[in-house]
């Protein structure tokens, strides 16, 4: 599965933001779909790395 445009395969580093809602039931399964699909389109082209950022609070 490719990209239909060719600027996404210059991308070399994705920041996904509050990256603990992947284990959330409602919003979880779309932000793996979005990052798996980014993982995953780049056949024959390296992808781009994916940096999680989470906030824990500790008390």
């Amino acid at each position: 599965m490719a990209f239909q445009q060719d600027w996404i395969y210059d991308v070399g580093l994705v920041v996904s933001d509050e990256i603990h809602l992947i284990g959330d039931d409602t919003r979880g399964p779309t932000l793996e779909i979005i990052l798996t699909r980014l993982r995953s389109g780049f056949i024959g082209k390296n992808p781009p790395r994916i940096l999680g950022l989470s906030e824990t609070h500790i008390k």
